[in-house]
């Protein structure tokens, strides 16, 4: 009877021991299970991060190029605005020198002084195909915004009042935009007829002996 009890309670720890061995088998099982699916996920991250650092890479290159191209575009865009400044300074130059010979032509030599308005006739088309356009013709009505009045001339005839009467130095637009305002002198009607009153005044004086000054 002893050895039944005996055997009865080996048989129990075996059957203990069984069950704790298959359920920490079970437990290294799902551990095993869980590790690879960490396994796979730490690989996918790092196939994900090697895939952003190329991207990442290709990103910083392409905006490198981009750069170095706005660079390039910009070092030329500066270079065109100087050699446009630099035409535009000549043209003006070319432009005073042809009016400084019409003016000298003209009551000199009136063939000559035709030859060079038919230069300026043949040079207006591509004036205008520049966007480039003249200011400043004597007997136009002043424009401030295009001209610049340096000498004011006084004229009895009302018509010419406020009229261009010469021209000093011609003016030009470009393209739509006031490039050099044009230095001229302007007729003013009535500027004769005030003075004379006012030196009319003055030479009456004051009734005390002596005349009034501004």
């Amino acid at each position: 009877m002893f050895w039944n009890r005996k055997n009865e309670q080996t048989a129990a720890l075996e059957a203990r021991m069984e069950a704790g061995l298959e359920a920490l088998g079970q437990k290294l099982s799902e551990g095993n299970t869980q590790l690879a699916d960490t396994a796979r996920v730490l690989d996918q991250l790092q196939r994900t991060v090697r895939e952003q650092g190329m991207s990442i890479e290709d990103l910083l290159e392409e905006w490198s190029g981009r750069n170095t191209a706005e660079e390039e575009l910009r070092t030329r865009l500066n270079e065109c605005e100087d050699r446009e400044r630099h035409l535009l300074a000549l043209f003006e130059a070319y432009q005073e020198q042809i009016r400084n010979l019409k003016r000298f032509a003209e009551g000199r030599d009136g063939e000559w002084a035709a030859q060079i308005g038919l230069m300026e006739q043949s040079l207006e088309h591509h004036r205008q195909m520049c966007g480039i356009s003249l200011t400043g013709e004597c007997g136009s009505t002043v424009d401030y915004d295009l001209h610049e009045v340096i000498e004011v001339m006084d004229t009895a005839l009302p018509e010419q009042d406020r009229r261009i009467a010469d021209v000093y130095h011609v003016g030009y637009l470009y393209q739509g935009k006031v490039r050099t305002k044009a230095k001229v002198a302007v007729y003013a009607f009535g500027n004769m007829d005030r003075r004379t009153e006012h030196t009319t005044k003055e030479e009456k004086g004051d009734g005390h002996g002596y005349s009034h000054r501004d």
